[in-house]
């Protein structure tokens, strides 16, 4: 859900990942880890697809996900949880921006991800040195 500023410049993206009761795989199930392609995994893969446009949902991206799922009804309650929780998202970094201003949460983004990059480089120097053979591992 992109995030959007007062003069229409994009400023962030709320992302949401969820569990699916199924996703139209080749065989009934939520996760097909033996799918030799993404054919066989039946995966709907719409690419850059407009989900929604002034609060309103595309008629035409709900139809085809129904075609293809085997729970129609229980996906378009899950759908309808993820869309919930973009929106919350939206709603919460629009109040954030209103409370701090949009320099101000540009500023913390850099500086949570020097944050991380740092964490994670010293994460890695105290990592001991040395190789493993992955067919050793236990």
């Amino acid at each position: 859900m992109p995030i959007v500023d007062d003069a229409g410049v994009h400023r962030f993206t709320v992302v949401v990942k969820a569990h699916q009761a199924d996703i139209g795989n080749s065989i009934p199930t939520t996760y097909h880890g033996s799918a030799r392609d993404v054919y066989e995994e039946g995966a709907l893969i719409f690419p850059c697809v407009r989900v929604q446009k002034r609060f309103e949902t595309n008629a035409d991206f709900l139809r085809m996900c129904a075609m293809r799922i085997r729970v129609p009804d229980q996906w378009h309650g899950d759908f309808l949880a993820m869309l919930g929780a973009a929106r919350m998202g939206e709603k919460e970094l629009l109040a954030l921006a209103r409370e701090y201003d949009w320099d101000e949460l540009k500023d913390f983004e850099t500086e949570w991800f020097d944050y991380s990059e740092r964490s994670m480089i010293e994460a890695v120097r105290r990592l001991p040195a040395g190789t493993q053979n992955p067919h050793e591992l236990p």
